[in-house]
């Protein structure tokens, strides 16, 4: 096994992940992006040996992209979890070489130097994943919903706010990537705040917040209204945000709201 570690994908690199991902995808039922944009990256090559090699250089051009086996995409989170900062890992196998090892060697090979840091998974629980992480001691830590609302349940929402005096402002601007264009904003009113990015016709809505003083007195589903009427104005056809499923309240909100549930991700933390 050859395991390269690199911040930087070449385009055949970057190929064979894209292939790597649709085959999981396709194998487990999943919707996993491929992690173009992580921070750091640890592959897995089949290269005929049975060691395990890991030089501190290596020609990219010379690798055989139909040899990759594995991959872990490595994101530092800017977040912390029981003191310490969070590196989430997205991990992916090629499925006919699962349970040979490929991934659990690819991650003792970076283990150590992940040592300091809190490490996280977010993955569509399957019995294989399961298995994985129990291995490497990872424990399940929380669910978290990604919930959609269509084009009709906006429309819906728009007009309720058109009978409800909600006093809001928002604010919206054009942030230039090199992926590509969005407008980010933000929500603010006397009883809390969220944030939004807008993506051509589509929407996130996060970080979601009502003050102490306001909680269970329906300001919550007020702002959200008016941001909705917003969304319609500028032809936003969906919304999407992301809720612990262990805050009924705010699913129930939601679902008030018109939002279903479209994606369920588990999140694991590896114990020391």
């Amino acid at each position: 096994m050859l395991v390269i570690k690199t911040d930087y994908l070449t385009d055949d690199m970057y190929d064979a992940l894209t292939d790597l991902v649709l085959d999981v995808n396709e194998a487990d039922g999943a919707k996993y992006a491929v992690p173009d944009d992580a921070d750091y990256y640890a592959i897995a090559y089949e290269d005929g040996s049975s060691t395990v090699t890991v030089p501190e250089d290596v020609d990219a051009e010379k690798l055989d992209p139909d040899m990759m086996r594995s991959v872990i995409a490595i994101y530092e989170m800017g977040e912390t979890h029981e003191g310490m900062t969070v590196i989430e890992l997205s991990a992916f196998t090629g499925p006919v070489f699962r349970q040979r090892g490929w991934f659990r060697t690819l991650f003792e090979s970076i283990r150590e130097e992940l040592s300091a840091f809190a490490i996280r998974f977010a993955v569509y629980e399957n019995d294989i994943n399961k298995k994985v992480l129990k291995c490497i001691n990872a424990v399940h830590e929380h669910d978290e919903l990604m919930m959609a609302l269509t084009e009709d349940a906006v429309k819906k929402a728009a007009a309720l706010s058109e009978n409800m005096d909600i006093e809001a402002g928002i604010e919206s601007e054009r942030v230039d990537t090199e992926e590509g264009s969005f407008d980010e904003g933000r929500v603010e009113t006397p009883y809390g705040e969220c944030f939004f990015r807008v993506y051509g016709e589509n929407a996130y809505v996060y970080g979601i917040l009502t003050y102490d003083s306001f909680l269970r007195k329906g300001r919550a589903y007020a702002m959200l209204l008016k941001l909705f009427k917003y969304f319609d104005d500028i032809n936003v056809s969906e919304v999407t945000l992301e809720v612990s499923a262990s805050n009924v309240p705010a699913v129930r909100l939601y679902e008030k709201l018109g939002f279903t549930v479209v994606d369920r991700l588990s999140y694991y933390y590896v114990v020391k």
